[in-house]
C-alpha cells in the first residue's frame, strides 16, 4: 500500500454522541489519499465500539491503556503518522466533503506555507447553525492576530508534518495547546486561512474549553504573558488578568466598575504601544480589540462606554465604522459569544 499524502488524526474520549458523524465526515471526503488515525483515550462509553465498527482500511485504531489527556493523545497520533500533511478533526466536529481537497491543493501549490486553516460554521448540540466565523486570511494579518488571540480553529487545520513533528503539541499547555503550537509554527513559516467554509465546529457544553475553564484560563494567562513580553509591552499581574478575561469575552468579570475602568485604561495603553510597532497591522488589532470591547459593553448595558472611551480617539474613523458594523450585526452573531 502506498504511503498516504495526508494523515488525518482524531483524539477520542467519551465521544459516542457525535463520533459517528465526525468519523463519516472524514471517510466521505472528495480527497481520498489519506490514512485516518483515531486514538481512543481510555473512553468508558461506546466510543471504542463505534470506532471498531468501521472496516475502512484507511482507519488506523490506536488506544491509550489509560486516559492520558488530549495533549498526549494528539502527540501519540503525530508520532504514528506517515503522511506529508497532518489534518486534524476533533471528535465532536464535522468536516465538509471538500475540506481536504481544498487544503491539500493549497499547500501543494504553496511550499513556503507551513499550515492553513479555513473559515468555519459554529453549530449547537443538535447541529443547528449558530453563526459563521471568518478569521484573517493573509500571513501578515494572521501573525498579527496570533499575538493577541487564536486565529485558527483546530478542526480546520492542515499542517506540514515535518513542522508538526518538530514542535509537537507543547506538554506544558494541557489546554490551549493548539494555540501554543500555532505560535511555534508561525514563527518559522508562513500561514494562511482559506476563505472557504469547510468545517462545522460544535458547541455543546461538554467541550474541553467549557468543562475545564480554570485550567484553560491558566493556559490563557501563560500564553498572553509570553505574547506581551514578545511584543515588549510591559504589564502588571492585574493588567494581565484583566486582559485575559477581556480576550475570552468574560463580561461578568467586568461588572465591577473598578475592573471595567481598569480594562478601558489597559486597552488604551495596549493600543498606544501597538501603534509604535511597525510589524503590527494596527487595523487588524483595533478590530480585534473593539469586537470584544463592544460585546462586553453591550452585555453589561454600558452603552455610553461604547461611544465615549479612550480608544475612540485612537482611530476615530475606523472606530465609528466598526461600531456601526457591530450595531447592525450583534443580534445575529454576538449573542452567542461568551
Amino acid at each position: 500500500m502506498s504511503v498516504p499524502l495526508v494523515s488525518v488524526m482524531m483524539a477520542v474520549y467519551n465521544s459516542e454522541t457525535y463520533l459517528k458523524e465526525a468519523i463519516e465526515s472524514i471517510l466521505n471526503q472528495t480527497y481520498t489519499n489519506f490514512e485516518f488515525l483515531i486514538i481512543n483515550d481510555g473512553s468508558t462509553d461506546k466510543s471504542k465500539e463505534i470506532i471498531l465498527s468501521y472496516k475502512d482500511p484507511r482507519i488506523i485504531y490506536l488506544e491509550n491503556p489509560v486516559n492520558a489527556g488530549i495533549v498526549q493523545s494528539r502527540n501519540n497520533c503525530l508520532l504514528a503518522s506517515k503522511g506529508k500533511y497532518i489534518a486534524v478533526l476533533d471528535s465532536d466536529d464535522v468536516a465538509l466533503p471538500i475540506r481536504l481537497e481544498k487544503q491539500v491543493a493549497f499547500l501543494e501549490n504553496n511550499p513556503d506555507y507551513g499550515m492553513c486553516g479555513t473559515y468555519f460554521k459554529v453549530i449547537d448540540h443538535k447541529g443547528k447553525k449558530l453563526y459563521n466565523v471568518k478569521f484573517p486570511v493573509s500571513d501578515i494579518d494572521l501573525k498579527t492576530y496570533l499575538n493577541f488571540g487564536n486565529s485558527f480553529c483546530h478542526s480546520t487545520m492542515l499542517i506540514r508534518s515535518d513542522l508538526a513533528l518538530k514542535f509537537m503539541y507543547p506538554e506544558d499547555f494541557q489546554l490551549g495547546e493548539d494555540y501554543a503550537l500555532w505560535l511555534l509554527i508561525s514563527a518559522v513559516s508562513k500561514v494562511y486561512t482559506l476563505p472557504v467554509f469547510t468545517t462545522f465546529y460544535r458547541i455543546h457544553g461538554h467541550n474541553v474549553s467549557v468543562s475545564k475553564q480554570a485550567e484553560m484560563f491558566d493556559s490563557i494567562l501563560k500564553i498572553n504573558a509570553a505574547n506581551l513580553t514578545k511584543l515588549n509591552i510591559p504589564f502588571t499581574e492585574t493588567q494581565l488578568v484583566t486582559y485575559s478575561h477581556f480576550l475570552i469575552f468574560d463580561h461578568l468579570y467586568f461588572k465591577d466598575k473598578k475592573k471595567f475602568k481598569l480594562l478601558e485604561d489597559w486597552l488604551h495603553i495596549l493600543f498606544t504601544s501597538i501603534q509604535k510597532d511597525t510589524n503590527i497591522q494596527n487595523l487588524v488589532i483595533l478590530r480585534f480589540l473593539l469586537q470584544r470591547w463592544f460585546v462586553i459593553c453591550y452585555k453589561l448595558k454600558r452603552y455610553h462606554a461604547m461611544f465615549f472611551n479612550k480608544l475612540f480617539f485612537s482611530d476615530t474613523i475606523s472606530y465609528i465604522q466598526y461600531l456601526s458594523q457591530f450595531l447592525l450585526t450583534h443580534y445575529k452573531k454576538f449573542f452567542f459569544l461568551s
